[in-house]
C-alpha cells in the first residue's frame, strides 16, 4: 500500500475550491429535476383535465430540455470530482488553484466522462424516464378519448 504526502495547506484549499463547485453542481442538478417536474407537471394536469393530447406534448419539451441540462451539470460535476481526485493525489498535471476540469475527461480505471452518457446515467434515467412515460401515456390516453 502506497504512503500518502499529506497534503499542505494550499492543497487542501484547492480541494475545498473544488468541492465547493461540485456542491453548486450537485445543487443545480437538483433544481433541474424539481423545475421539471413542476413544469411538466403543469402541462400534463391540463392536459388531462382538458383531455388534450397537444397540451401534453407540449409538457414533454420541458422535460427534455431539463433531462438534458441535468445531464450537463452531471457530466461537469463527475470531471471536477476527477479533478478533486487529482488534486488529491497530487497529480504533476494540475497547477495550485487550478480548476481546470476538461483535463480530466477520464479518470484511470473509468470510462470518459461525458455528456451523452450522463444523459443516460442511472441517476437520471430513474427520474426523468418515469415522467416522460407518464407524458407519453397521457398523450396516447387523451388522443384516444377525443
Amino acid at each position: 500500500m502506497p504512503s500518502h504526502q499529506p497534503l499542505d495547506d494550499s492543497a487542501i484549499k484547492h480541494l475545498e475550491f473544488i468541492q465547493a463547485v461540485i456542491g453548486r453542481l450537485s445543487g443545480n442538478a437538483f433544481l433541474m429535476k424539481g423545475w421539471a417536474l413542476t413544469i411538466s407537471g403543469a402541462f400534463f394536469g391540463f392536459s388531462a383535465k382538458d383531455l388534450n393530447w397537444r397540451v401534453a406534448t407540449v409538457g414533454l419539451m420541458p422535460l427534455i430540455a431539463f433531462w438534458g441540462l441535468d445531464a450537463y451539470f452531471l457530466s461537469r460535476e463527475r470531471m471536477f470530482r476527477n479533478l478533486y481526485d487529482a488534486v488529491r493525489s497530487g497529480d504533476q498535471r494540475v497547477e495550485p488553484f487550478s480548476m481546470a476540469y476538461q483535463l480530466f475527461k477520464t479518470r484511470p480505471g473509468s470510462k470518459p466522462v461525458s455528456w451523452w452518457s450522463s444523459v443516460w446515467s442511472r441517476t437520471i434515467t430513474l427520474f426523468y424516464l418515469p415522467v416522460g412515460g407518464v407524458g407519453i401515456a397521457l398523450i396516447i390516453y387523451t388522443a384516444l378519448q377525443r
